[in-house]
């Protein structure tokens, strides 16, 4: 529903999302919180691990984000 397009990594180890920038703010502002959390838990959490935000920027397409989880 969110229009979000989804890829994997060719290893299959990563997913790679398209977010929207209001995403991408809301993500990051609960960062610290989440980083906490994975603390807290020593890992053991059910949710996915975010390795990456990414602003992309080309001549063909306007800029977009991308998350690595």
């Amino acid at each position: 529903k969110s229009g979000s397009f989804f890829f994997f990594s060719s290893d299959r180890k990563f997913v790679i999302k398209t977010i929207s920038k209001t995403e991408k703010d809301v993500l990051l502002s609960m960062l610290d919180d989440l980083i906490e959390h994975f603390r807290a838990t020593n890992n053991q959490s059910l949710i996915a691990r975010i390795y990456g935000v990414c602003k992309i920027t080309t001549k063909s397409f306007a800029p977009f984000y991308i998350v690595i989880m």
